[in-house]
C-alpha cells in the first residue's frame, strides 16, 4: 500500500484494438482487484464497461453521480472504495467540481489513491485530477485568450478540490486543439495569483 497511481487521457474515443488498449490496460495490471468503477454525472451506456472487461477487468460498473446528495452518500463511497480503479468520463469539469467538491466522491479518490489504487479520468475527467485545475466556471478558455490578456475573464483556476497530484495543472486535447499556449497562461496565471510556480502536463 503507497501513493497510487495515475491514468491521464487527453480525450478521443477509446477503441477497442487501437490506441486506448494501451494505456487502459496498464491501469487494469496496477490494480489488485481489478475491479473498475466509471463515474460521470451524467447517464452512460455500456461500451466502456464492456471495454474494460475485454481489457482483463473482473468487474467494471457505471456510477452516474447527478447530484451532491447521491454524491455524498456513505454508499456511494463505499461503492467506489470497493473498486481499486476510479475513472471519470469526460464532459464538463464545471459540473465534476459543483457536484462532487467537499463530497463522500472527492473523499473516495483521495482515500483510493494513498491507498495505492488507480485514479484516472479523460479529457473533462482528467482535468479535474491536478491540484491546480482549470475549473471551467467563467466559460471555455481558447489558446489565445491567455495570450492575449494575463487578465482574461475566462481565467478560473482552483486548486480547493481533489488533493492527490500537488504543483501541477494538467490540460487535455493537447495537439489536436492547439493548447500549449493555454497550459502556458494557467501556469503564468497561476503564478501572477499566487506566486507559485507549477509544472503543467498537456
Amino acid at each position: 500500500v503507497g501513493q497510487g497511481k495515475l491514468l491521464l487521457v487527453g480525450g478521443g474515443s477509446e477503441k477497442q484494438g487501437g490506441w486506448s488498449d494501451t494505456p487502459y490496460q496498464w491501469a487494469i495490471n496496477q490494480s489488485v482487484n481489478k475491479k473498475v468503477a466509471i463515474v460521470s454525472y451524467q447517464s452512460q451506456d455500456d461500451w466502456l464497461k464492456n471495454y474494460f472487461v475485454s481489457l482483463g477487468a473482473t468487474q467494471a460498473s457505471n456510477y452516474t453521480i447527478s447530484t451532491r446528495t447521491d454524491a455524498d452518500l456513505q454508499a456511494t463511497y463505499d461503492n467506489l472504495m470497493a473498486c481499486d480503479i476510479i475513472f471519470f468520463k469526460g464532459g464538463d469539469q464545471t459540473q465534476y467540481y459543483s457536484l462532487y467538491k467537499g463530497t463522500k466522491v472527492e473523499q473516495a479518490i483521495e482515500d483510493k489513491f494513498a491507498g495505492g489504487g488507480v485514479i484516472g479520468g479523460t479529457s473533462a475527467g482528467m482535468a479535474i485530477l491536478s491540484k491546480i485545475f482549470f475549473s471551467a466556471e467563467n466559460g471555455a478558455f481558447y489558446p489565445a485568450d491567455g495570450l492575449e490578456s494575463i487578465n482574461s475573464p475566462y481565467f478560473s483556476l482552483k486548486n480547493d478540490f481533489v488533493d492527490i497530484f500537488p504543483d501541477f495543472i494538467f490540460d487535455t486535447h493537447f495537439i489536436e486543439r492547439g493548447r500549449n499556449t493555454r497550459l502556458m497562461a494557467f501556469m503564468a496565471k497561476w503564478f501572477q495569483q499566487t506566486g507559485n510556480l507549477v509544472k503543467g502536463i498537456g
